[in-house]
């Protein structure tokens, strides 16, 4: 790679244009750089590589770099996170394998083998969409960790399902603060199955009830076998909310608030889906459950630039639906 040409990148985008730009949990484009060097011996010195991408721009990693994310992880889960290795480990082990497994643990094992085996200056060619993930899912801890209420949460993490779930609950709770309003310290949590998994205050208080259905947990490497379709979606909607909308749900007429809906790697077809299922659910059912302010879709996406080689970001996306019935603005 020595006679390799490094080629000078113009990047633009406006700050007005796309969505959440500057959310720490998509800072720009993770690029190795052997895998840019491939592409750049291709081109004239000189020349110039036009794509879109957000601030900041492309983030160059390296081994090091991994290996302080994984610290990163490491503390923000203090205690639990040995105990999710070790129960990786064993389920590896077993005959019987979890359905599940913790995808923190998936990471480890993934990433720690190749990075010990380069210097610290050195940068493998790992696939950034696994990078992107990882950065992101310290990004989300690091942001649930600053939380009061974090020492109750973070146990839970434990368990692959609960895991998700967390990282779903604080992407929301970011996607609010960076969309809607400043959102002060978390007032409380609940790991009661009668309440809100998690009360927020945005000037007033914010009872938000989380829902991660398997079906929409996926892995970035791994695409699903098909897509949620339209009447998949209306049938999705109206499951989640019978279970925690109504007088035996979590969200009621004493804890108002909104139903997250969210999911990992999902397409935007099955993301506009599981939107209109949502406004379908607030003609029909709104009236009826005025208590429920408004339905969110939370979901962590992760994409690649055709334009730009060997480079991968994440994509947080979230929406609401309001209920046009309710009394109580949102937010």
């Amino acid at each position: 790679m020595a006679d390799t040409i490094p080629v000078p990148l113009v990047l633009w985008e406006p700050a007005d244009s796309v969505p959440y730009t500057f959310s720490p949990v998509a800072p720009g484009y993770f690029m190795p750089s052997p895998g840019w060097a491939m592409k750049a011996k291709t081109l004239e010195k000189g020349s110039f590589f036009l794509t879109y991408a957000p601030s900041p721009r492309i983030l160059l990693w390296s081994a090091q770099h991994l290996r302080n994310l994984l610290s990163r992880a490491a503390a923000a889960l203090a205690d639990v996170m040995p105990t999710i290795l070790q129960a990786d480990y064993r389920g590896l082990k077993s005959p019987t394998p979890p359905p599940l497994r913790h995808r923190l643990a998936e990471l480890h094992r993934l990433l720690s083998p190749l990075i010990y085996l380069y210097t610290s200056e050195a940068r493998p060619f790992i696939d950034p969409m696994l990078v992107a993930e990882l950065h992101a899912i310290v990004v989300i801890l690091e942001r649930a960790a600053k939380e009061p209420v974090w020492a109750e949460i973070r146990p839970t993490c434990e368990d692959p399902q609960n895991f998700l779930h967390t990282l779903i609950t604080f992407l929301t709770i970011e996607m609010l603060e960076r969309t809607q309003r400043l959102v002060h310290p978390t007032l409380t949590t609940s790991l009661s199955t009668r309440e809100p998994d998690i009360t927020i205050d945005v000037g007033s208080r914010v009872h938000l009830e989380v829902k991660v259905p398997r079906v929409l947990v996926r892995t970035p490497l791994m695409p699903p076998d098909s897509l949620i379709s339209a009447a998949e979606a209306a049938e999705l909607v109206e499951k989640v909310a019978r279970e925690a909308v109504g007088s035996r749900g979590q969200i009621r007429s004493d804890r108002p608030g909104m139903l997250v809906v969210g999911g990992f790697c999902l397409h935007g077809d099955e993301i506009n889906h599981i939107e209109a299922a949502a406004r379908l659910y607030m003609i029909r059912r709104g009236r009826r459950y005025p208590f429920l302010t408004a339905i969110g879709v939370t979901g962590l996406l992760f994409g690649r630039n055709p334009s730009l080689y060997g480079a991968a970001r994440a994509m947080p996306g979230f929406n609401f639906v309001t209920n046009p019935s309710t009394l109580i603005p949102f937010p």
